[in-house]
C-alpha cells in the first residue's frame, strides 16, 4: 500500500479548524408521474 493512513477523526478536526466542514445536502427526489390506470376487459377472453 502506497503512502499513509489517515485517520478519518484528525481529518475532521482539521477540516474544522480550517472551517471547510459543509453541510452535506440530502438529494431532492424524483417526483414520479402517476401511471395511468390499467384498462379494464367489458368481455371475457379480452385482453
Amino acid at each position: 500500500m502506497k503512502g499513509c493512513k489517515w485517520n478519518h477523526n484528525r481529518v475532521y478536526r482539521i477540516y474544522r479548524e480550517l472551517e471547510l466542514n459543509m453541510r452535506i445536502k440530502p438529494r431532492k427526489r424524483l417526483q414520479r408521474e402517476k401511471p395511468e390506470p390499467l384498462a379494464v376487459p367489458e368481455a371475457p377472453n379480452e385482453v
